[in-house]
């Protein structure tokens, strides 16, 4: 007995040396080390059924060794999937992907990938809706209306604000030429068909995208049909196909990122269907994020993250590689970063943890400030300026923080939210059906 767990603890130790993975103590499960050359002597009379958190071994035990294997049925299992509690890392890598973003358009060349924050988006989307809707699912009490209702309460009061904000500046500062183009890009906001609105006109990245305030709005309608469609899709699948789940997911990613493969127009850009393997990479991960662990490895994911912002830049912006890089490197974070690495720590830093939180609000406002700022600007010929550039993101965090107090947090829980939300509808149509008209 003593010989097997002796040549086991050998085999494991070549086969990672052979992976030129290094210190064998770098395999942890959720218990700690699973190879470590002090508990040797106990790992050959204990018995430890690891399987289910994805051990490299099953079990060591009296009876002699029983092999496991890195990938156990279980792994893919949904019915143990319980609600998440609030993720620090999570939260910092929200503040990641908006700073991204924002320094992205701010001009700013360190960040001329920051486009990719979007991605970082969708996976974290994926990542809590799924776990939201299939922990429910489990518990018997999830409610599709009650589902619809939070939604709305999440994103509509954010929104309709800076849309009012939005508004109110452009009334003051665009020409009435600009003015018909903003209002029909505000009716896309408001139904949630701003993706498909705003591939007909300049792309992302053109100069003259620079000036559109709502052309940002493009994946918040991506994340909005998501919400609209995918209970129902996820629903169904729970009850009559739930031993095929991750199969299925699978299959429909691969299948996202095989047609974005085979075309190079901008629809890829902009269209849920091209996006949809992002959304269902976090999903996929919320699955997988308990079942096993490799310690350190979540460093390197943040590196690949601020690499592919600093790295790619707008020629990249159709091709999916600078996409499977970063979002390879959120995975690692999403799968095997924990709460006490030191990881957690620096996206825990208050800074990073008040615009993490605000990271909704600040997304929301960032580009209608950056397209006001040069609209105004370049009226008078002034040229941009670092200064006013870093003043105004300081000034957007401030806002943003703000906003998620007062807005996301004190009046979406209103027991007058949805009368507001009326209220504000039919002045942004009202406004847009003016401005349309004059």
């Amino acid at each position: 007995q003593d010989d097997i767990a002796d040549g086991a603890i050998k085999m494991i130790k070549g086969a990672m040396d052979a992976l030129n993975i290094g210190d064998p103590r770098l395999f942890e499960t959720d218990i700690g080390p699973i190879i470590d050359e002090q508990a040797a002597a106990s790992l050959r009379t204990h018995t430890a059924d690891m399987s289910a958190k994805g051990a490299l071994l099953s079990v060591i035990s009296d009876e002699g060794l029983n092999a496991g294997t890195f990938v156990s049925p279980k792994m893919f299992e949904i019915n143990d999937i319980k609600r998440i509690s609030f993720r620090k890392d999570v939260n910092g890598l929200r503040a990641v992907a908006v700073l991204g973003v924002v320094l992205y358009h701010s001009g700013f060349s360190f960040s001329k990938g920051g486009w990719l924050g979007v991605d970082v988006f969708f996976v974290i989307s994926g990542f809590l809706i799924s776990n939201i809707i299939i922990s429910e699912l489990n518990e018997g009490n999830f409610k599709l209306k009650v589902f619809y209702k939070k939604r709305i309460r999440r994103i509509l009061p954010a929104l309709y604000s800076s849309l009012i904000f939005s508004s109110i500046l452009a009334y003051f500062l665009l020409s009435p030429t600009a003015m018909i183009e903003y209002s029909k890009s505000l009716n896309s906001s408001i139904f949630f068909y701003a993706n498909y609105y705003l591939q007909n006109l300049d792309f992302y990245n053109s100069a003259p995208a620079k000036f559109m305030p709502l052309i940002h709005t493009w994946s918040l309608a991506i994340e909005e049909q998501f919400y609209i469609f995918y209970p129902v899709l996820l629903i169904f699948i729970y009850k009559f196909l739930k031993k095929y789940f991750l199969i299925i997911f699978l299959s429909t990613s691969l299948l996202s990122i095989y047609i974005n493969t085979e075309t190079l127009e901008i629809i890829k850009f902009y269209q849920i269907q091209f996006r949809a393997w992002e959304l269902l990479l976090g999903a996929i991960l919320m699955i997988l994020q308990t079942k096993f662990c490799l310690k350190y490895i979540h460093n390197f994911g943040i590196f690949m993250i601020i690499f592919s912002f600093w790295y790619f830049d707008d020629s990249f912006i159709l091709d999916i590689e600078p996409k499977l890089i970063c979002l390879f490197g959120v995975s690692l974070i999403l799968l095997f970063n924990n709460e006490y690495s030191l990881l957690t720590k620096v996206l825990s830093l208050k800074m990073i943890t008040v615009i993490g939180i605000s990271s909704f609000s600040l997304y929301l406002l960032h580009q209608p400030i950056f397209a006001y700022y040069r609209i105004y600007i370049s009226g008078r010929f002034i040229q941009e300026s670092t200064f006013i550039i870093i003043s105004l993101i300081t000034g957007m965090i401030v806002i943003g923080y703000f906003s998620y107090l007062v807005i996301e947090v004190k009046l979406a829980n209103s027991k007058y939210l949805f009368h507001i939300l009326f209220a504000l509808t039919f002045f942004l149509l009202a406004f847009s059906a003016i401005s349309l008209r004059t």
